[in-house]
């Protein structure tokens, strides 16, 4: 049987290094309450979050696998994200494209205001942002707000506490000059925004569902 060297198994380095948390800092995150707001200091900012889950699950695939990652011939790409949480996709197309122009939409409340307070902090230029859910009309939508990631647009029409009415963004509309980057996660209210952009994907250089 191969013993395996137990110093390799101690000091093995930890992706959260490459953003700059510390061994001790991670374990605060990994076992910090998902209700309070927190702030960290990672990837050369100031993070404001409240899930310590979300906040792993956004740092493992926006930073350690590099989901979000594309090359542009352009100094000044433009991005749409759909579904921006509390920012860390939007700093992540930022590190990539300091001057790249962001128009961001995140329908739930609690979510936007981590949005906004996060790019405030990080004084980041060129970013619009939206408490708008993107959909297939502009009409007033019921969307549930989960205060979490898993915020959607919901069909029931009942009297449920987290369901809300907002104004939807037609997204077809918005695709109307070249787009560098899409990204769309809006919690399975992709294929029926897809299907009624068909006709502009074209313009699309770089899609993320």
């Amino acid at each position: 049987m191969r013993i395996p060297d137990l110093n390799k198994v101690l000091f093995k380095k930890s992706p959260y290094r490459s953003v700059g948390i510390g061994w001790l800092k991670e374990k605060i995150i990994k076992h910090s309450d998902s209700k309070n707001l927190k702030t960290i200091h990672a990837c050369g900012n100031k993070i404001h979050y409240k899930s310590n889950e979300e906040l792993i699950h956004c740092l493992r695939e926006i930073f350690f696998e590099n989901i979000y990652k594309f090359n542009s011939s352009k100094r000044t790409p433009l991005i749409i994200d759909c579904g921006a949480h509390i920012g860390m996709s939007i700093l992540n197309f930022k590190q990539q494209y300091p001057d790249s122009t962001i128009i961001a939409f995140e329908p739930d409340n609690n979510n936007f205001q981590l949005l906004q307070k996060n790019i405030n902090e990080w004084n980041l230029k060129d970013i619009q942002l939206f408490q708008h859910p993107v959909w297939i009309s502009n009409d007033e939508i019921t969307f549930e707000a989960s205060g979490a990631m898993g915020g959607k647009i919901s069909e029931k029409q009942n009297n449920n506490d987290l369901n809300i009415k907002l104004k939807a963004i037609r997204l077809s509309e918005l695709l109307t000059k070249e787009i560098d980057f899409l990204k769309i996660d809006i919690e399975g209210a992709e294929y029926d925004v897809l299907k009624d952009c068909k006709r502009s994907l074209h313009l699309v250089n770089n899609l993320f569902v």
